[in-house]
């Protein structure tokens, strides 16, 4: 947390809030982006929004030692307060469909003691630890919540100094400690309407710990594996089941770490828009994805995932917005409003909201998003184009960043020549005579070849792991799977994804089961 000077209660309403108009991105749809404010000082940032656009997170007044929890609504930024009588210290990460709000506060001074809180109605209510309500010391921290009212997050076990730290559900005044996968950590980060819990935990095996994604559901926590590295986290789970977050991906031996999404049984790697790092943030109920995407921890740029595609909001935001950057996108409601943080032209680091707005629409129809040909690759691109303000002047096609060409009238076409084996980014950028721009972009993959037949060798089982060989092939991506038993209508869990580099690799399985499993490779 930051130190910047005295604290003092500030009840007074600041209303600095500012909305200007964003220019059309992702797949087609325009935005209004609003200033948020940070309530008299220089730094606000946004943590979660509710279905109605009431967005919560932290900012620090001038002259204070400790950030602050505000909640927006309305077109009005209010500081909630803390659990103490001093407002001294308190962070808001989420809120629900009731305008419940939940995060971490403290009583007295954040370093000695930080509970997690709900606040209803004007209310701010501790909700304990895992020792309990009513007790000195200890730590939590509430991270998400439902429209049930159900909240996770972290707690110490018990008050003994370095006590565990596991990840927490509260739940009708009661709370249920989650465990780990080994270790001595786990945080529930995010929950859907169902009660299906998402977060990061401790998984030991053969001795070595590592953190990783985890899913708890039917009162069993399940490791969601990695992409290929050694470390993953789920930030957000919708109510479909996808789940979003980071994890570490090896490439030549160099470990990065990539945003992913997590869809019956297989964690995809959302990409990096060419940066070297990205983080997925939050998901909703279309499938929407936010977060960032970075070269350094100074570069960040807020991202969007349209379904098909990553998207730099960066892009299309106007040099008249008062913007300089959007560095994180924190939060998606089921409307399509994002909420984060980034840059003002002025220095200051504000809160955000964007707010879809604006009637021209662009989508490539052809190919379909995740194609894969093989080399040399010659293809048609194919956009449909809606403009219910204006007419359509142009419609260009862009391969990674090169213009492949103009289309001024339907059809709107233009020809991918020649491409060699790789990865490819394909974009349509629309414009009209009213100025709107609207921009669709979708991945797609040209393989040198289809890939060889996997064949499983080598395989070890011990009484922590099972483990196999597979030799791969440079630019294929293979996915490790188990399923247990093997029917028709199976599902197959996957527990390791990497990139071949046309070595031998050795994958291993470290969630051990006396029941019989099945294991397959998958090369696409």
């Amino acid at each position: 947390m930051k130190k910047r000077g005295n604290s003092q209660h500030n009840a007074q309403l600041i209303l600095t809030c500012l909305a200007l108009t964003l220019c059309s991105i992702g797949f087609g749809q325009a935005y209004s982006i609003t200033d948020l404010g940070a309530r008299g000082g220089f730094y606000s940032e946004a943590h979660g929004i509710s279905p109605s656009a009431g967005v919560v997170g932290e900012f620090e007044p001038t002259n204070s030692f400790y950030q602050r929890a505000f909640y927006y609504h309305d077109e009005t930024n209010v500081d909630i307060g803390s659990l103490g009588p001093n407002n001294i210290y308190a962070i808001a990460y989420a809120i629900n469909s009731s305008n419940v709000i939940v995060g971490e506060s403290s009583p007295f001074d954040p370093n000695v003691a930080i509970r997690a809180f709900s606040y209803s109605n004007g209310v701010m209510s501790d909700l304990g630890t895992l020792a309990g309500t009513n007790i000195q010391g200890g730590y939590s921290s509430a991270h998400g919540i439902n429209k049930l009212g159900q909240v996770v997050g972290e707690a110490t076990t018990t008050v003994a100094f370095n006590a565990p730290t596991h990840a927490v559900l509260y739940s009708a005044g009661s709370r249920t400690d989650l465990g780990t996968l080994g270790g001595n950590y786990s945080n529930g980060r995010g929950i859907n309407d169902s009660g299906v819990i998402v977060g990061e935990t401790d998984a030991a095996s053969q001795g070595v710990t590592n953190l990783h994604a985890f899913v708890y559901t039917n009162g069993a926590m399940h490791d969601l594996g990695t992409l290929g590295g050694a470390y993953s986290s789920a930030a957000a789970i919708n109510n479909a089941g996808d789940i979003v977050g980071e994890a570490e991906t090896v490439s030549n031996s160099v470990t990065y770490l990539h945003a992913f999404r997590y869809r019956n049984g297989v964690m995809q790697d959302l990409g990096t828009l060419g940066h070297l790092t990205s983080s997925a943030s939050a998901i909703n109920s279309a499938g929407q994805i936010v977060g960032y995407v970075s070269n350094t921890d100074k570069d960040l740029n807020a991202f969007l995932y349209n379904g098909s595609a990553m998207l730099n909001l960066n892009d299309y935001l106007p040099p008249d917005s008062g913007w300089l950057s959007l560095a994180t996108a924190d939060g998606i409601n089921d409307a399509g409003e994002i909420t984060g943080a980034g840059t003002l032209t002025n220095g200051e680091y504000h809160a955000y909201l964007l707010s879809p707005v604006g009637p021209l629409t662009v989508t490539i129809t052809n190919p379909a998003p995740n194609a894969t040909f093989v080399a040399p690759a010659t293809f048609t691109v194919r956009a449909s184009v809606a403009d219910t303000a204006g007419t359509v002047t142009n419609v260009q096609f862009l391969v990674n960043s090169n213009v492949i060409g103009n289309a001024t009238s339907s059809p709107y076409t233009a020809t991918a020549s020649e491409l060699t084996a790789g990865s490819y980014y394909l974009k349509a950028v629309a414009s009209d005579n009213g100025g709107l721009k609207a921009t669709n972009g979708i991945s797609v993959t040209v393989n040198s070849s289809a890939p060889s037949q996997v064949l499983i060798t080598d395989s070890i089982f011990t009484a922590s792991d099972f483990s196999f060989s597979f030799t791969t092939q440079t630019g294929f991506t293979y996915e490790g799977q188990f399923t247990q038993p093997l029917s028709a209508s199976n599902t197959w869990l996957t527990f390791t994804s990497l990139v071949g580099s046309g070595s031998v690799v050795r994958v291993t399985d470290t969630t051990p089961t006396n029941a019989e499993r099945y294991y397959r490779v998958l090369a696409h």
